[in-house]
């Protein structure tokens, strides 16, 4: 399928306008669910890894001194609707289980697992919605 999007953006060691620091992590290989993560130096219509997503996190991890998760989930209509929300699914459980047995080194150097905001707009609004009632949040992080 042809998508009319905003130009790919690749992660930066350094953006030298934020000083955030980006990279691509794998999150899953079955499905392939891959995200970009994003850190501060000092601490569905588009896909992750476009430019006006890249630059509002790059912004936002910037000015907010954060860790941010963007994920790409599979997107409809080339996939099934609810692989979006399995896919988030899966990220959560990856970033969850990190607060124990973690191997990915920012977030084992930059998380506070004790701090979680999980949010987004548009699908992402409305994944975390669906969640709230048919996979509750709260327990999964305390599980690990």
């Amino acid at each position: 399928m042809l998508r009319h999007c905003s130009p790919i953006v690749h992660p930066s060691l350094t953006n030298p306008e934020t000083q955030v620091s980006s990279k691509d992590i794998s999150v899953s290989v079955d499905p392939k669910i891959s995200a970009h993560l994003y850190t501060p130096l000092s601490f569905c219509i588009e896909s992750t890894f476009f430019f006006l997503n890249h630059h509002y996190l790059n912004c936002l991890v910037s000015r907010s001194q954060i860790l941010a998760i963007f994920v790409k989930y599979r997107l409809a209509l080339e996939n099934p609707l609810l692989a979006a929300y399995d896919d988030s699914w899966v990220a959560l459980q990856w970033v969850a289980s990190h607060s124990v047995n973690g191997f990915d080194s920012w977030l084992i150097e930059h998380a506070d697992f004790d701090k979680i905001y999980i949010g987004g707009d548009s699908t992402n609004g409305n994944i975390f919605h669906y969640w709230e009632f048919d996979r509750p949040i709260l327990p999964l992080l305390k599980s690990y």
